[in-house]
């Protein structure tokens, strides 16, 4: 019985070295850290994705995307308004229309960036959501601001219909 524990063992610990990474601490003690290549679906319509990256909240489906245009809005805020890179952004909302984009708006906590809200208008590629078009809310009305050049070829509305 002692055998065949300490066989199994041995066995497990080969198994979990071969697909592992062994690391070494300070005081010289070292552990293995299972990893796996997992497979990432693509966009809808594309094969299946590459190997070796990891699901992240983009996985292919609307849901996915709508948290990953959520999770990434104060960045993709940060660089649209470079001018006010210390401005503090909450995302008020996100949702996907009836174009498969990502609509996510944002809130500024001050003023200085000019309007009180903004809606991006995204699109998801690679577990990244990527800015179109930006709205700014001008007296009542979704006015566009401004496109981005990954819409080149995408015609948007002067002022967003709710």
């Amino acid at each position: 019985m002692r055998r065949l524990l300490i066989a199994t063992s041995a066995a497990a610990l080969l198994v979990l070295g071969a697909c592992g990474s062994e690391t070494t601490s300070g005081s010289g003690a070292s552990s293995t850290t299972a990893t796996t290549d997992a497979v990432v679906p693509g966009p809808p319509g594309t094969a299946s994705g590459s190997p070796g990256t990891s699901a992240g909240p983009d996985d292919g489906s609307p849901a996915g995307c709508v948290d990953t245009a959520r999770d990434q809005a104060t960045e993709i805020a940060t660089r649209s308004f470079p001018d006010n890179a210390d401005e503090t952004w909450t995302v008020a909302d996100a949702a996907e229309n009836d174009e498969g984009q990502v609509i996510v708006e944002v809130v500024p906590a001050s003023a200085a960036v000019g309007y009180p809200r903004f809606r991006f208008v995204t699109v998801c590629e690679g577990g990244e959501a990527v800015l179109l078009a930006t709205y700014a809310l001008d007296e009542g009305t979704w006015t566009l601001l401004f496109t981005s050049d990954a819409a080149e070829g995408t015609e948007f509305d002067p002022e967003l219909a709710e």
